[in-house]
């Protein structure tokens, strides 16, 4: 087998998908990759660990379950992960630290390697177990932009755009304009609101920015939702252009943060607003116009056999424009 892992994809998605266009599968060149028996290693840039997780080469979630789902039939059973130690700690590398002990508990076959174990000691937020540094964590509090809108604002400013043109925000203003079709697909029942711009920053005790364990600026889920059963997450990618498979990588960052919150080892400076989240499943989706081929079924499978460890599930949600401005909405991994 080549130890080409861009190649290798490739041949794995080509024989299952004949239609397949090949050339858009490319792996992070920042991230370097091996093949060593049944055991595919990878090595992360310092660069990658101290950026924003929404660059796919700091996205290693993402490609870590590709690797796992796609190339099972050719025998790699484990991923093994290091990566460039940096000197200083920003927020996105206490993001990274812990993300990096999340997923490792939840996954026996991902391994962090030996050289890079001890850089785990470094998360402000986690004990290398995943348990929570007994300290008085918090989120960021909710600003103007994270309330309910007024429908009828955001569907004049959207009436006018191009659907195939419109940027993140404006996607977002157009799913606070018609909610039903994406509500009705992921809840049971009628009744629920879609809220936006749910803050997922983290401090040490009370929210200012000398304070901040994680990047405390505009880091926040796009649109959620809840009912007496559950939280649900959305994930949200602009109709065109933005095919990533570093969106799994931001939704599992924000379960995450959300049921440590559910679960009391974070607070939010309002106890008041913490019966939103109690006791409560958190569910996630990626909400998407377009699908990275390498987000398949086997990846979402994957996935979710280790969130089921902590009642959590994510799924795909696939959109797209009907008549006057409006959605449809579909389930393509539940």
């Amino acid at each position: 087998m080549s130890d080409d892992l861009q190649e290798v994809l490739r041949q794995a998605v080509g024989k299952k998908i004949p239609t397949a266009r090949l050339h858009t599968i490319k792996w992070p060149t920042q991230i370097k990759s091996s093949l060593d028996g049944d055991c595919c290693k990878i090595h992360l840039l310092a660069k990658s660990v101290t950026a924003n997780m929404q660059g796919d080469a700091a996205a290693f979630e993402g490609w870590v379950l590709v690797i796992k789902a796609w190339l099972a039939d050719v025998g790699i059973r484990r991923v093994e992960m290091s990566w460039e130690h940096p000197v200083e700690s920003n927020g996105h590398y206490q993001r990274f630290l812990y993300r990096v002990i999340r997923f490792s508990r939840l996954f026996s076959w991902f391994l962090v390697s030996s050289e890079s174990k001890s850089e785990l000691m470094r998360s402000d937020l986690l004990e290398v177990d995943g348990a929570i540094i007994d300290k008085p964590f918090c989120l960021n509090t909710e600003g103007k932009r994270d309330s309910i809108i007024d429908k009828q604002a955001y569907t004049s400013e959207v009436r006018i755009i191009e659907f195939s043109e419109m940027s993140e925000h404006e996607t977002e203003m157009l799913f606070m304009a018609n909610s039903s079709p994406l509500l009705r697909c992921v809840f049971a029942e009628d009744g629920q609101e879609l809220r936006r711009q749910l803050p997922v920053g983290v401090f040490d005790g009370v929210p200012k920015k000398e304070a901040s364990v994680f990047t405390h600026g505009k880091s926040a889920v796009d649109l959620w939702a809840v009912n007496s059963e559950k939280v649900v997450l959305f994930e949200l990618k602009k109709p065109t252009g933005n095919k990533r498979v570093g969106a799994i990588s931001e939704l599992f960052f924000y379960m995450n943060v959300i049921s440590d919150l559910r679960d009391g080892a974070i607070q939010l400076p309002d106890d008041r607003k913490h019966d939103l989240f109690r006791d409560k499943k958190v569910e996630g989706y990626l909400l998407l116009g377009e699908v990275h081929p390498l987000l398949s079924e086997d990846v979402f499978t994957e996935l979710n056999a280790g969130l089921a460890q902590m009642q959590s599930h994510m799924g795909l949600v696939s959109y797209g424009a009907c008549d006057k401005q409006g959605l449809w909405c579909k389930k393509v991994y539940q």
